[in-house]
């Protein structure tokens, strides 16, 4: 009789056991997922504030103008990220700081197709350019109007995603 009562208590508990570690794997992923989405609204948020700014207040200026002024270089700081402003016309990368000389033509395919969509008017949220950032960084992208409303560039907000022990 101890026996059996001894194989049912080993039979429970490893059930019991079981159960915990996939419930809490299950949450892991679940809770992880949600912090990035959140994380993502968040970054959206900032990129399209940033592009609304630019947009508002420098015209028809060139985006190459832009990126020297002190204000921009401060949000790449306080972001602990990187900020990218692509000019359409020249398709010129403007203050990517990991690799100061990329240029459109470097660009993987993805990360170009992603490019050309933001300066058709979308708003993209990836990870196709964090071979030229560093690794688990996703970039949101939005473009910038000019005064007539017409897209003159884009703003690629590139930022760390959250891990688990972030979150």
């Amino acid at each position: 009789m101890s026996k059996l009562i001894n194989k049912i208590l080993l039979i429970m508990s490893t059930i019991l056991i079981l159960f915990v570690v996939l419930f809490s794997i299950t949450f892991g992923y679940l809770f992880l997922q949600h912090s990035q989405n959140i994380e993502n609204s968040r970054l959206e948020s900032t990129a399209l504030s940033i592009a609304d700014i630019l947009s508002k207040s420098t015209g028809n200026y060139p985006l190459a103008n832009i990126y020297n002024s002190n204000i921009l270089q401060l949000v790449n700081i306080l972001e602990q990220g990187e900020i990218w402003l692509v000019d359409k016309d020249t398709l010129q990368i403007i203050g990517c700081r990991f690799n100061p000389a990329l240029n459109y033509n470097q660009l993987s395919a993805p990360a170009a197709n992603d490019l050309q969509n933001v300066l058709n008017g979308q708003n993209i949220r990836t990870q196709d350019f964090d071979i030229y950032t560093q690794p688990q960084y996703t970039t949101v992208g939005v473009p910038i109007y000019n005064s007539e409303g017409n897209i003159k560039g884009a703003l690629l907000l590139h930022s760390k995603l959250p891990t688990l022990k972030f979150s």
